[in-house]
Order: C-alpha cells, then structure tokens, then sequence
C-alpha cells in the first residue's frame, strides 16, 4: 500500500506497521517508545531515527491520514540539541506532529443544529435538573470501554454527572470533564471531577477511556490510531448531555485527564477534533500526553495547564529527566506562539493525584491566578496574630493526610490511617511528599508509657533524617528513663538543641494537643494550651555546638540550623522506644 509521501529518508515505526521509505508493510509489531536518544525524537508510540542534517522528516502514513504541508529539511541541525524555530515551521517537532493529523470524517449533524433542538425540546430529565442532581447516562450503542476490554468483558460506556450546588435553569453552567487514567478507572458518576473542581459554578462529569483495539488483561495508552473511535463516543455522549441539561456554557467548559485519560486529551487536540476543540477552550493534562503536546497546542483562544512530577522513584530517573526537559521546550514553544500555557512541576511526587495540586487545576478551571496558597487559607491566615500562642480552631482547615495516605511517603505497611487515627507498627518515620514553608500544623497526639517520639519540620532528606530536620520532641516526661536525660530530651523540646521551658504533657493513654507555627527560622510550640518553646535557628551557627555551648547528640551533628533550607517535608516518628504512640486531628494551614 502506497503511502503518497514522495520522500523519506528516515526509517522509523508506526504502531502495528513497519515504514520504509514510502511503503507501509502491515505485521510489523507494535512499538511504543518513551524515551529520547541522542540521535533520535520520540512523540508517544512514534519514533524517528536520525532526524539530523539534511534528513526529510515529513511522515508517510496510512490511508485516512493527510499531510498537509511539505517535507521539512532542518538545514544541519539537529532538533534535540538546538531546537531553535525558523519563521514558517515553528518548533521543529511541532511542524513533525502536523503532518500526523487525522483528519476523521464527519459523524454526527452540526452543533447549531444541536443546540437548537435542545432548546426546542422538553427534557425527560428537566424534574431532575436540580442542585446537586446526578445524572447518568448509558450508551449500549457505542463499543465495548477500555475497561471491558482489559477486563474480557463487556462494559456499557457511561456518562456520569453531578449539578454544581448553586445550579439553576436561568443560568448557564460549563463543565468539568475529567478522564481518568490507567483503563479509566472506577466509574464514580463524577464525584472525583467534583472533588477537583469544587461544588459550585461546574457540572462536574466523568467519561470512560475508548481503543481502538486492546488485548485482554494489558492497559496500553490511547494513541493517534484511536482518535476515530474516541471522537466518535465523547461526541455522542457530550451531545447526549446537551440535550438533557440545556444551559452549558460551553466558553468556559474545561476537560483534562490523568495519565492515560490525559494521553485520550492529547490525541484529540493533535488529531484537532472539532467537537472538542468547537466547545472547549481550556485543557490540562496530568502526567500524561506530552508527546503529542507540541501539535495539540496550537489552538487559538484556548489555555492549557500542564501539570508534571519530578520523583525519580515514578518510571526512573531518565524517564522523569525527558519529562522535564520536555516541559521545558513546550514552555518556550508556547511563549513563542504567544499561547496562554501553564506547567507546574509536582515536587516530590511521582504519579500520584495529590491534593494541593489538584487545588491549581480548580484554580486553572476557574480563571484563577495560580497559587500555592489558596484564598481560604489566606482568609484563615488573617484571622490569626502570629506566632500563635494559644491553640486555634483548625476545624475549618485541611487536614494533612488523605485516606489513603497517597500524599505520604509511606514505608511498607508499618503506618496505617483509620478512623483518623495515625499509628505506626514499627520505628519508622512517615514524610509528606510535599514541601512546606511558613505554616501551622495543629494536631493531637497519645501515647504509651516509656513513648520518646517526634514531629519533624523542614526534612530536606529523608534517608539522613536526623540532621536534616528540626524535630520537636514528643516524650513521656514521666518515664524514669527520659528524666535520667538532658532536659532537650523532654516532651516539647527541639530535640538535642534547647529544652522546653515547663513541661505540660500529660500522662500516657490520655490525648495532648500540640500547635506549631513556623514562619521562616521562628518556630513556637504551644503544648496544652501553653507556649512552651520558641526558637530562631539563625542563632545556630555551629553544626555541633548549640548557642549555650552544649554538645549536640553526635547524630544530630551536621550542617548549622542557620544554614537550613526553611521548607521541607512534614514528618512524624513511628514505634520508638518500644512504645507506641497514635496522631489524630492533624491540620496544616499554609502562610
């Protein structure tokens, strides 16, 4: 089958076909590859060899797909290493991507004709439109989900939808299309697309993942040749939704997806499906999708969030490395296009959906600046005269830990979280993956007779833990062994730095509350209800003497306090001592 492409002088390989020069031969097997070689570019399940000097690279494709400018020629240089744009192409890889497009033929009547008939028609469901109203909607007509796939079953696709709080008739309302990733995950009718977008303002919708073709009991991610098959199911199930409920607001309707949900994002913006890019003006894509960004940006009036991990720990260190310096070169792309495009860089995650990020995409979804510290925490903030010295009411702030403790580093099965209490079977520390600076962390906290434990702010090294902290001391001051010890040992103390000045803990198996304020080197502890301790760790100038010329524990020698980053991770010490100890009620409030 000839490919209509008149030259190609690199050989490379699409999924399920093998290229050479101009002739597509169908058996070849399928090939994704992710990373990036010195000589070569790789955009999701497409790679090209040796697209350096003079080299072609414009791509023969099969049938269906349309080239729509002519072969692009680098002049001796080498996109990898000096990606710099020329007047007509742009980015070279972005000028690659286009002559990737799919171009699917028309499905469905046009839109106008939609909404027309939408207004003009009396709704089944018009009873149901009501506040907070979930709305679901079968398609037995459309193929088999990804999900039934993966699974050898049959899975009807379904459209799950919640009204925001606040929704009315009279008003319009946009939406919030979440796609989930992995095989498109447990369908939920959109409660987690509401978690993310918040309760008021957005109809909050869940939609599944679709292939083309995908062996039973292996995920593998949406790529170009699906774009057909996906189109077709998203336009039938969203034109269903503007039947039922009439008064969308399409301008500021948002979709995005996780992982692979982000990969389904990335082929129809590339393949510039037009029901997608007719009605939605706003994307984002969490770790996923990226290889296919540089042809799915350029959509006029439109805004994009792009949101990355940097924990090696998630698909290797080389893998997280081209991530970033992909970002990176979609950054510049888009200042050069002038487009309104977003990254933020999830620092100590991997492929996680954390929620402080998850507040930047409710930011991104409203029109709101992007920010680390949210207004409610900021109107939280103000209320308080800092440093505190009594303990607040926390009730109304976020809590540190979610259910699962997907947001913590978690080591094995030693740490569980039930019924809000935080416990540990083992001498093992738990850390947030998220850094923190200025903040309040508000918690309780009981433990058994003989307890020496801690809390732990500013971590920047959680392997060589203890002099890479600041940890305020937890202990049964009662325990003959701890009053055998120096007084920087005692509950409330900064461990081996300076002690507490009274000791207000109470007795094993009863609950004590514990408030720290850190605002740069200036920490305050408050211990039942009374100020305890308060220290400036510039004052700490010696790595192993403290300012009243004590000897730190030799474990705790290191680098000075006053040289300390003051941000890191929050942490809390396990079963030590032999003694177990429970947290509760544990609240973080950012400044």
């Amino acid at each position: 089958m000839e490919t209509g492409v008149t030259s190609i002088e690199a050989n490379f390989n699409l999924d399920g076909y093998e290229v050479i020069g101009n002739v597509i031969k169908s058996g070849g097997s399928a090939i994704h590859c992710w990373r990036c070689s010195r000589n070569g570019f790789v955009m999701d399940n497409l790679r090209i060899d040796d697209i350096t000097g003079q080299h072609v690279v414009h791509l023969g494709a099969p049938r269906g797909w349309e080239s729509p400018e002519p072969p692009l020629q680098r002049n001796n240089r080498n996109l990898l290493s000096d990606p710099v744009p020329d007047r007509e192409s742009g980015f070279g890889f972005s000028r690659i991507m286009k002559t990737m497009r799919l171009k699917p033929q028309p499905l469905f009547k046009p839109m106008k004709t939609l909404l027309l008939l939408s207004l003009l028609t009396t709704s089944a469901l018009a009873a149901d439109l009501k506040p907070n109203a979930k709305l679901i909607f079968d398609f037995p007509e459309l193929p088999n989900t990804l999900a039934g796939m993966v699974s050898g079953t049959t899975k009807v696709a379904r459209l799950g939808a919640i009204l925001p709080s606040n929704y009315a008739l009279t008003s319009k309302h946009p939406l919030f299309v979440y796609i989930k990733g992995g095989s498109g995950g447990p369908e939920d009718g959109g409660a987690m697309a509401r978690d993310i977008v918040g309760a008021e303002d957005f109809i909050a919708v869940q939609v599944p993942l679709f292939k083309k073709n995908q062996p039973k009991g292996k995920t593998l991610p949406v790529m170009v040749e699906d774009l057909a098959v996906v189109s077709a199911a998203y336009r039938t199930m969203l034109e269903k939704l503007a039947a039922e409920v009439p008064n969308i607001d399409w301008q500021r309707s948002v979709i995005g997806g996780h992982s692979n949900g982000a990969h389904t994002l990335s082929v129809l913006l590339a393949g510039r499906d037009e029901f997608i890019t007719q009605h939605f003006h706003a994307f984002w894509l969490h770790e996923g999708g990226f290889q296919l960004m540089p042809a799915a940006m350029p959509i006029k009036d439109s805004r994009f969030l792009l949101l990355v991990a940097d924990d090696a720990m998630t698909g290797g260190s080389e893998f997280r490395q081209l991530m970033l310096d992909q970002t990176l070169l979609l950054e510049r792309q888009a200042k050069l296009m002038k487009l309104d495009f977003k990254s933020i860089i999830m620092r100590g995650y991997g492929h996680d959906v954390p929620p402080e990020y998850m507040r930047n995409v409710r930011q991104f979804a409203r029109g709101e600046p992007l920010e680390d510290i949210t207004a409610s925490e900021k109107a939280a903030a103000a209320k308080l005269t800092l440093p505190l010295r009594t303990h607040p009411d926390s009730s109304a702030w976020n809590d540190l830990l979610v259910s699962d403790l997907t947001n913590m580093k978690v080591p094995g099965a030693i740490w569980s979280y039930r019924d809000g209490i935080l416990t540990a079977t083992e001498d093992q520390n738990i850390w947030t993956k998220a850094t923190h600076g200025d903040c309040v962390l508000d918690f309780e906290f009981k433990f058994e007779p003989g307890a020496n434990s801690g809390v732990f702010l500013y971590n920047s090294d959680e392997t060589n833990w203890m002099p890479a902290s600041i940890e305020i001391q937890i202990c049964d001051d009662r325990a003959k062994q701890w009053q055998e010890k120096p007084a920087n040992w005692r509950c409330g103390a900064f461990f081996g730095h300076q002690p507490a000045s009274k000791s207000t803990v109470k007795p094993a198996g009863e609950w004590n509350r514990m408030t720290l304020t850190a605002q740069g080197p200036k920490i305050t502890v408050v211990l039942n209800g009374e100020v305890v301790n308060e220290i400036d760790l510039t004052q700490w100038k010696d790595g192993k003497l403290n300012p009243d010329d004590s000897e730190m524990p030799k474990w705790l020698q290191g680098k000075p306090w006053a040289e300390m980053p003051t941000k890191g991770r929050i942490g809390f010490q396990g079963r030590h001592a032999g003694a177990g100890i429970e947290f509760r009620h544990i609240k973080l409030l950012r400044l």
